[in-house]
């Protein structure tokens, strides 16, 4: 790791979608995986729908950059972001929508400005 990168006290905050993730997982520079370069210097998040499509359906097809991300998933590298991990169980129908929204409310202060209000109209089916 470089020394700015060592200096650095907090991680550049990012969202993946699954091609950003499955393109850094499955190319390497100077012996080490992109998405690797990228894990020093930020947070990654990623939806539940990216993990899915990335993690859990490549596991079952046996792709080695799904088996990458994994490993880095499991260590902590990854955050599944909250908000749409709560939206994906109210529309998988796990989760009744009155729950969902108190949960949303309650966690509010944890997410920059607008993450919530988003998924509070979504839930209520506004946009």
């Amino acid at each position: 790791m470089s020394v700015v990168l060592q200096k650095r006290k907090r991680k550049i905050l990012t969202l993946f979608d699954s091609g950003a993730l499955i393109t850094s997982a499955k190319f390497h520079v100077r012996g080490r995986l992109i998405v690797d370069y990228l894990i020093d210097c930020c947070r990654i998040t990623i939806p539940p729908e990216v993990k899915y499509e990335t993690v859990d359906m490549g596991l079952l097809f046996g792709y080695q950059d799904a088996e990458d991300l994994s490993k880095r998933l499991n260590a902590g590298h990854f955050l599944v972001f909250l908000p749409d991990l709560v939206l994906l169980l109210v529309n998988k129908g796990w989760m009744k929508t009155p729950l969902a929204m108190e949960i949303l409310e309650t966690i509010q202060p944890r997410y920059a400005k607008g993450f919530i209000e988003l998924a509070l109209k979504l839930l209520k089916g506004v946009i």
